[in-house]
């Protein structure tokens, strides 16, 4: 067998006699050609604490080409202080046998290949630190290339100065793709930012879940809270029932309110908007502007759509507005949301979506011999070519 081909990634590869053949199973345990970090220097090292020694073990595998995790610790019967800690590569251990199912035909591919390169470390009591108690650095397996260690495992972090850029990015609602994309290129590129765009998802939703670890109605009340210091016109409201438990939540800020002065004659209300995780109706009274641009007038969390909730945030809306009427409202058609209209905004005129009339007309006439294009072309007819009742009733 010839001599052996140093590859690109720091590994001798056997080569057979012609060229382009490589003789695979003579590849046995390779190390690096030049260890990064004198293994000496490693040995007489110590940590303040077991985090300092995985942050450095993390960035000589970075710098080497391996992913790192933590394996088993000892900790004190005393104190409960951790006494030891093994950092190994990422490839270390072997996946034991299924015995569940023998005749799987596609297994999910072999990754752990019994790698043995590791990092023990163990308290030491003379000096309060941790030190390096074994070290390994050989690996049976190659070794990923520079311009893609940023997407191995142990090397995907968000950094404190980035956080509060991918922070400030989801608070103005800025998509996750395009907030990646923006840390991207302030890093100099993809291979210098760090982390994977998925990683940015992550961050935002665990975010997301330590801020509503008071419950989503008291995050939401101290939200109110804070955004009265800096909008002092912003009005919010809570509906209880009778064991004091809140049910529905309205608010509308300074701009809605103001909003609502100068177009407010004829607005939607739609409560076509579920929450995901609790199917609950999200509500919001919109319109356009002269711009015909969409503005909101108010928004709202209800706990169901009953009559009662409806005829308390049509009343809540009114106080929010001053009390000033309105000339129209369009809706979907719903009896129970007609019957609060009603009983609330006596002289406001009550309109439907025609998108609603065109679905239901479908669903409940789509049958009939009607002709031409069908159910649907009539009732586009009586909608939009006929203006005068008496051709209407003679349609």
């Amino acid at each position: 067998m010839a001599a052996g081909l140093s590859g690109g990634d720091g590994w001798n590869l056997p080569r057979g006699e012609e060229d382009g053949e490589v003789d695979w199973s003579a590849i046995i345990v390779m190390a690096i050609e030049e260890p990064i970090i004198n293994i000496e220097e490693i040995d007489s090292d110590s940590f303040d604490s077991k985090e300092a020694a995985y942050d450095f073990y993390n960035e000589y595998g970075g710098r080497v080409g391996f992913s790192i995790r933590r394996e088993y610790k000892n900790n004190s019967q005393k104190d409960g202080k951790v006494t030891s800690r093994n950092f190994v590569c990422c490839k270390e251990g072997k996946r034991s046998e299924d015995k569940r199912n023998r005749k799987i035909k596609n297994r999910r591919a072999e990754t752990c290949t019994d790698c043995r390169a590791r990092m023990l470390i163990a308290f030491n009591m003379e000096f309060g630190k941790y030190i390096v108690k074994d070290f390994k650095d050989t690996h049976d397996h190659p070794l990923i290339s520079e311009d893609c260690a940023h997407m191995m495992p142990s090397q995907q972090k968000i950094k404190f100065v980035q956080a509060i850029d991918v922070e400030l990015a989801a608070d103005y609602g800025m998509p996750v793709r395009k907030a990646f994309e923006l840390s991207s290129r302030q890093a100099g590129g993809r291979e210098s930012i760090g982390f994977m765009k998925v990683d940015v998802q992550n961050y935002i939703w665990t975010r997301r879940q330590n801020d509503l670890e008071l419950g989503d109605v008291n995050w939401l009340m101290n939200y109110f809270q804070t955004q009265c210091l800096e909008d002092p016109s912003l009005f919010y409201a809570v509906q209880l029932d009778s064991s004091a438990m809140i049910t529905n939540i309205f608010w509308a800020d300074s701009k809605m309110i103001l909003d609502y002065g100068h177009f407010g004659d004829v607005l939607t209300f739609d409560t076509m908007y579920k929450l995901v995780y609790r199917n609950r109706p999200f509500a919001v009274f919109v319109d356009l502007n002269h711009h015909r641009e969409t503005v909101v007038f108010g928004a709202a969390f209800m706990y169901d759509e009953t009559t009662d909730s409806f005829g308390w945030l049509f009343n809540t809306f009114l106080n929010a507005m001053s009390h000033k009427a309105l000339r129209m409202i369009l809706t979907n058609q719903d009896a129970v949301m007609a019957k609060a209209l009603v009983q609330v905004m006596l002289d406001t005129k009550h309109l439907l979506y025609t998108w609603h009339l065109m679905q239901n007309a479908q669903k409940h006439l789509g049958n009939l011999p009607v002709g031409g294009n069908g159910i649907k072309s009539v009732i586009s007819k009586l909608m939009y070519e006929i203006e005068g009742k008496e051709e209407f009733l003679l349609e």
